[in-house]
């Protein structure tokens, strides 16, 4: 049975209370956000394997969510288990820390070609990359 991910706790150690959602300029923000990251993973033959047969138009619709949910909105995220979705990728196409690395990296250099300060983008891209055991199915659930 799908569950929803758990909502992750405000900035903790920024003193903001505001979401992480709303520092990038909210719900337009992150289509448009989600949008030149797809874009980006598309152009980079590092990590292009992993998306070879994939609907990548389900894809956004559901990072989307996700990524709404991570960064302190509300999402009706009730998609598969962050593990689940990626264990053929794991399995059968070699998903690893270096891959996940390279996503990591491309997350950052969006952020950076879309204006969001160095210490924006460092808090996206760390609550993002809390996820590395989730997506390589190392988690201990």
């Amino acid at each position: 049975m799908d569950e929803p991910i758990a909502q992750t706790e405000s900035d903790s150690g920024t003193g903001s209370t505001v979401p992480l959602l709303e520092q990038l300029g909210g719900e337009k923000a992150l289509d448009t956000l989600i949008g030149a990251f797809y874009f980006n993973v598309l152009q980079d033959k590092r990590v292009l394997r992993f998306f070879d047969d994939a609907d990548i138009d389900a894809i956004r619709n559901h990072q989307r969510k996700l990524f709404e949910l991570v960064l302190g909105g509300k999402s009706d995220y009730r998609g598969r288990r962050i593990d689940d979705a990626h264990r053929r990728l794991v399995e059968e196409r070699g998903l690893d820390d270096r891959g996940f690395d390279v996503v990591i990296e491309i997350l950052a250099l969006t952020l950076g070609d879309l204006g969001y300060s160095g210490e924006l983008t460092r808090r996206v891209v760390g609550r993002v990359a809390a996820f590395r055991d989730e997506v390589l199915c190392k988690s201990k659930s």
